[in-house]
């Protein structure tokens, strides 16, 4: 494993110059020409023929600006025209002339929404009708023009566009590309027209169409971003759950117990208890010392469903161990508040009135009874790592622990009785200084002596009835990998990059894949008579299923019905029955399932079925009930064995009267074409007498690989590199391609 580690500083800088060499996705630029904010400027450069003015109560982004308001009455108007200069009025003599390069633009868009109240046509109507005549005069939709070097008119046509339906629910945007060589000049761009021809000589109907437009834009490509470069490989987390901040100071990143309304069956508190309570975290991994001021917590709030990201600032009642990262190690203290919802100065004796003034420090170190303050604390020189514990018994007596040190304390006669069962309890991070993005794995929680308990082993995937995720960015809280490697990171954008390996750098490369999703091409579970037909059909469904071939003159199909016929003992299902009698010597047996009409493709998948010898079948001489194989038939009925072959008892889990599970990979060769499968017993061992099987749960899986899960941490995507995806000597290189 240490060339790999080794060569990864090499092979970071190969994997930029590799994404280089391959292109790169470009930003997309966009050019503001009009946002319609105000009425003047932006809309004083705006003329129309017949209707259409700025209107200040619509804004698509909400801003307090306002919006271009088109109306038009088909019955009084040959059509509207709204066009524009960037510099002012098109017909004002000496208006100024401001010329804007639309010659990388590939589009214009802009924001429409349907007036629902003025129409009294639709926005089909609008699209498709045509109200010129002759027929075809007409303009199905907007068209688009660019005036360029003069203003005024309708400038060259770029495009007709038909307004989205869903318009009428509201602000979409529309877009209008922009054809290659389409504008003359398109460096000299000095407006741009909006219009919608008809004709009211002899209108085809009558109507109103009404709708605004906003924030028109000129998209552009921008130059590419800079591929994605590779660190160095590090090494995996330790086992547990790693809870990363998210850059944010006051952000908490939590996991939390589940505690239902009626809190009856998570009795988490030592009021009441016989036993002293004790809540722990154990922290496998944390940041380094240098990260002054991070910070791990202990929560406790009396109450249910509490599922605000800040409770120790929300909720009126707490108790919490902080610990935080100071310049002589980790200094837990042990704080708590009554009655002070929605603030925290209690929890800090931070409130003059009740703590009294405290010019030396920022915080009272005290307790008010009846308020709250410091309780107790410990100092861990060493750091994060260890188990930390509060322990309560039901006089209030407290015991604070952590991995070298432990103080002791009491509440004030009755404060406590304020967190008595339903207690809801968080464990987690703070990093109380912006910019950190680290990551602190816990390996485990617990809670112990109390009514109900928890011992949560967080190298495993968390109990969903037992704890949740409580976090300001709860995907930045994840388990590493049992069999994790290596912890790779990158640069980000990394849109269309993939990561590969490969034992050399020679290659060849192949992608990474981090696990596989199961699709089903076909299943059939035998669940009712109806599933099979009674003979071959050749072109299901149902399934078809007949004797294929062989020396019994008097086989046997049908549904089996009933839990001992159901591979899963469903009463309500059933499987396949075929039955055979072999005459003593050799012969062959076979049955043919016609499962899909034609021949499909499955390179790569896996079929798979459930099997079982009935007990009344007959053995052999040698013990066994024949050589049991499958074949594949493709679209034209041609027989392809797969690599699938063995004794049937072998099959069938190796007794009879027992349900046993078949898997076969179909390769990528002929055996993956498939459109019906044929199922064959060969007498191997002199059997004389009858046989009968049963198959249920006949199924075709794909597996369709999927990359490395990533989590993005700031400006950085990160994913474990597990074992199976080294390269195959354990040894060797990971790059990004963009293929």
């Amino acid at each position: 494993m240490k060339n790999i580690i080794k060569k990864s500083a090499c092979l970071a800088s190969l994997g930029v110059a590799l994404a280089l060499t391959c292109g790169t996705a470009r930003a997309q630029v966009t050019t503001n020409l009009f946002t319609f904010d105000t009425s003047a400027g932006t809309w004083a450069s705006w003329q129309s023929e017949y209707e259409g003015y700025w209107d200040s109560s619509e804004d698509h982004t909400g801003n307090s600006g306002g919006s271009l308001f088109w109306y038009q009455d088909v019955s009084r108007d040959n059509g509207v025209q709204i066009f524009n200069t960037w510099g002012g009025n098109p017909y004002w003599a000496g208006s100024p002339q401001w010329n804007i390069d639309l010659s990388t633009a590939t589009n214009i868009s802009f924001w429409v929404m349907w007036d629902t109240t003025d129409s009294t046509l639709g926005i089909n109507s609008f699209n498709d009708q045509d109200y010129a005549n002759p027929p075809g005069y007409g303009d199905h939709g907007v068209t688009v023009g660019i005036e360029t070097q003069s203003p005024g008119g309708q400038g060259t046509p770029i495009g007709t566009v038909q307004l989205p339906l869903s318009a009428s629910n509201g602000w979409v945007q529309v877009n209008v590309p922009i054809g290659v060589g389409v504008i003359p000049n398109p460096n000299e761009a000095v407006g741009l027209s909006f219009w919608k021809w008809s004709n009211t000589t002899n209108p085809i109907t009558t109507g109103v169409f009404a709708f605004w437009i906003d924030d028109i834009q000129a998209e552009s490509p921008g130059a590419p971003p800079p591929p994605p470069t590779l660190s160095k490989l590090a090494p995996a987390s330790n086992q547990g759950l790693n809870i990363y901040d998210d850059g944010n100071a006051g952000d908490r990143q939590d996991i939390a117990t589940v505690v239902t309304n009626t809190g009856s069956d998570y009795n988490y508190s030592w009021i009441g208890s016989a036993n002293p309570v004790t809540y722990s975290v154990n922290f496998a991994q944390a940041p380094a010392a240098s990260y002054k001021g991070y910070q791990a917590q202990i929560m406790l709030f009396p109450g249910t469903n509490i599922t605000e990201t800040a409770p120790d600032w929300n909720e009126a009642n707490a108790l919490v161990l902080f610990m935080q990262q100071q310049t002589n190690g980790v200094i837990g203290q042990l704080r708590y508040k009554l009655n002070n919802a929605v603030n925290n100065s209690y929890l800090y004796g931070s409130d003059t009135n009740v703590f009294g003034p405290n010019p030396s420090q920022p915080l009272t170190n005290t307790i008010v009874p009846g308020y709250g303050g410091l309780l107790c604390s410990v100092t861990n020189a060493n750091g994060f790592v260890g188990t930390w514990s509060i322990k309560i018994d039901g006089s209030g007596n407290i015991t604070l622990v952590c991995p070298s040190q432990t103080n002791t304390a009491a509440f004030p006669s009755g404060d406590d009785v304020v967190f008595a069962a339903p207690l809801s309890v968080f464990w987690g991070t703070q990093p109380d200084t912006g910019g950190y993005f680290q990551d602190m794995v816990l390996k485990s929680v617990s809670i112990t002596g109390s009514a109900n308990t928890l011992n949560a082993d967080l190298t495993q995937p968390l109990d969903p009835t037992k704890l949740v995720v409580d976090a300001s960015k709860s995907a930045l809280v994840f388990g590493t990998p049992v069999n994790a490697a290596y912890w790779l990171q990158w640069t980000l954008p990394d849109v269309s990059f993939g990561l590969k390996s490969a034992s050399s750098l020679g290659g060849p490369w192949t992608a990474v894949i981090g696990s596989y999703t199961p699709t089903t091409n076909y299943v059939n579970t035998f669940d009712t008579s109806g599933a099979i037909a009674s003979g071959r059909n050749y072109n299901p469904p149902p399934m078809g299923a007949g004797y294929d071939s062989g020396d019994d003159s008097s086989p046997t199909i049908a549904w089996a019905a009933g839990p001992t016929y159901d591979a899963h003992g469903n009463a309500a299902s059933g499987s396949i029955s075929l039955g055979w009698a072999f005459a003593g010597g050799s012969g062959n047996e076979a049955f043919t399932f016609d499962i899909l009409p034609s021949g499909q493709s499955f390179s790569g998948a896996t079929l798979s079925f459930d099997i079982m010898i009935d007990p009344s079948s007959t053995a052999g001489t040698n013990g066994d009930y024949g050589a049991f194989g499958v074949a594949t038939r493709d679209q034209n009925y041609n027989w392809n064995g797969t690599s699938f072959y063995e004794g049937l008892l072998t099959a069938a889990g190796g007794a009879v009267g027992q349900w046993a599970h078949v898997s076969i990979p179909l390769g990528t060769g002929a055996d993956s074409s498939v459109r019906a499968l044929t199922f064959q017993d060969a007498n191997d061992g002199d059997i004389n007498g009858p046989e009968l099987i049963y198959i249920d749960n006949v199924q075709i899986i794909n597996s369709t690989p999927q990359p490395p899960a990533t989590i993005t941490i700031n400006t950085n995507r990160g994913s474990f590199i597990t074992r199976p995806m080294l390269p195959s000597n354990g040894a060797g290189f990971f790059r990004l391609s963009n293929p």
